[in-house]
């Protein structure tokens, strides 16, 4: 697996590197997602058979529906978590940071350390609530 990778990354960097330069953004923001949904499933998954056919259903085709009580349960208890990567995954948090740090710059190192704790203090909390081990690599 590793050594597919490797010539995944020599041939990015000698063919599609400049390609990937030329495209807009939000094209290579989809091409990005749509390799990392492709390697999650390569590395969740114990057969070849069974990553196939998740990465199949992933991408709608499949007897299974994409939508379920399963799903809908889901996304209702993680509601609060896809918010709050939403808003970080723009630029608010960066435009709110200067914001803070230029209206109170004596003593905005303490609200720094408050939030760098409270975002481990919440990670941990996150992994603790999880039934499962999230950590993939323990199993190879």
């Amino acid at each position: 697996m590793g050594i597919i990778l490797w010539n995944y990354i020599d041939c990015r960097k000698l063919f599609l590197l400049d390609i990937l330069k030329k495209l807009p953004q939000w094209l290579t923001r989809i091409y990005t997602l749509f390799l990392v949904l492709v390697s999650w499933a390569i590395f969740a998954f114990d057969s070849i058979k069974d990553g196939l056919s998740y990465i199949k259903i992933l991408f709608g085709f499949g007897s299974n529906d994409i939508f379920n009580h399963t799903s809908l349960y889901l996304l209702y208890t993680n509601i609060l978590l896809f918010l709050i990567l939403i808003i970080g995954s723009t630029d608010i948090p960066k435009r709110l940071w200067k914001h803070v740090n230029n209206r109170f710059s004596k003593i905005s190192w303490i609200a720094e350390n408050v939030f760098l704790f409270l975002v481990v203090v919440l990670s941990i909390a996150y992994l603790v609530d999880q039934s499962y081990n999230p950590f993939l690599y323990f199993r190879f």
